[in-house]
């Protein structure tokens, strides 16, 4: 699972990314926000105009790079108007980290149980490049 988190704005910003990143890099790769990416984060801000501008072409370039991930919006933008957030394209607008954490949780449960292989067999299989030494009288690698 491949997740970008675009931060902007102040250094509260940053450590609500930070955050984001530490719980969640064990079970998911944090690549670059100019990199495709399964999940999309979006950290805005709208201390100016200016910022605001800003939060609303990074969704937009983030929508372009990776066109079916979810994008996630949180930080000042949606605390103050979460409505204006919530537009097509956005999946879930969030004003505080723990309801991202939460929606992380949820998706990587989801997204593991999808990946997860049902069988019922009983045997296992062994690759043949690495063998056993068990000398079956039907197998020649251990020879």
């Amino acid at each position: 699972m491949k997740i970008t988190i675009k931060t902007l704005g102040c250094r509260a910003n940053r450590y609500e990314s930070d955050k984001i990143r530490e719980k969640f890099a064990e079970r998911a790769t944090f690549v670059e926000p100019s990199e495709p990416a399964d999940i999309c984060i979006v950290n805005t801000c709208t201390v100016t105009s200016v910022a605001d501008r800003k939060s609303r072409l990074a969704i937009n370039a983030l929508r372009n790079i990776s066109p079916d991930a979810k994008i996630i919006v949180f930080g000042c933008g949606p605390r103050i108007d979460p409505d204006k957030f919530r537009t097509e394209g956005i999946d879930f607008v969030a004003t505080e980290r723990k309801q991202i954490e939460e929606f992380l949780e949820n998706y990587l449960k989801k997204a593991a149980k999808a990946k997860s292989p049902i069988s019922s067999r009983t045997r296992t299989n062994i690759k043949i490049q690495d063998g056993c030494r068990n000398f079956c009288t039907y197998c020649i690698i251990a020879h």
